[in-house]
């Protein structure tokens, strides 16, 4: 693994810089590094291991994060449009209110991750590891959560899922489906919504 180092130097600081966009980190080992509010745009993280690494407010669109093993890291608030994390391991990572439309974590391991008031418009989640992971207040309209393990999964007060597939589990006509709350899936609608009937 690679360190990231500049002029000899390993770099710890890198928050508001704007010229990182297309940069290869591929394959480094970065720890402790703050990339808050960086531009990291079309920036390749493959295969990195990422650990207690700050990207809190910083511009990831379409960064490629494939493979990689993401490690107390922080990414909430993240601006992450069209972002890959396939087969990325990112256990107990945080999301929180972060924008990332259109990205993918088709067979990532998420296990404990928080995508709480998220955008994921479009987003898949093919044959991703959800368990324990907290969608709560999340925009879920057409993400795809195709064959993933959902567990002990939180979807309470998420808006737009009666338009998002699971497709393996054959959503009901009310938009729940009775196998996921049998493993553990919460399910909570505002008293106000009208659609809610308070079963499920």
């Amino acid at each position: 693994m690679k360190i990231l180092t500049m002029d000899g130097q390993e770099v710890k600081e890198l928050s508001g810089i704007n010229d990182l966009k297309n940069q290869d980190f591929s394959n480094f080992f970065l720890e402790n590094v703050d990339f808050r509010k960086a531009v990291l745009d079309k920036t390749n993280f493959s295969n990195c291991t990422l650990l207690n690494c700050n990207f809190f407010s910083s511009s990831l669109y379409r960064c490629n994060f494939e493979n990689a093993t993401i490690i107390e890291s922080d990414f909430r608030f993240v601006s992450a449009a069209q972002a890959n994390f396939d087969s990325c391991e990112a256990n107990e990572t945080d999301f929180y209110s972060s924008s990332l439309e259109y990205s993918t974590f088709v067979h990532a391991d998420l296990t404990d991750s928080k995508f709480e008031s998220a955008n994921l418009l479009e987003t898949r989640f093919h044959n991703a590891n959800l368990s324990n992971v907290s969608f709560i207040s999340a925009l879920l309209v057409d993400a795809y959560f195709i064959d993933a393990t959902i567990l002990n999964t939180n979807f309470s007060y998420s808006v737009g899922l009666d338009l998002t597939n699971f497709k393996k589990y054959s959503l009901d006509t009310n938009g729940i489906l009775k196998e996921l709350i049998a493993k553990g899936a919460v399910f909570t609608k505002e008293s106000n919504d009208s659609d809610w009937d308070g079963k499920y």
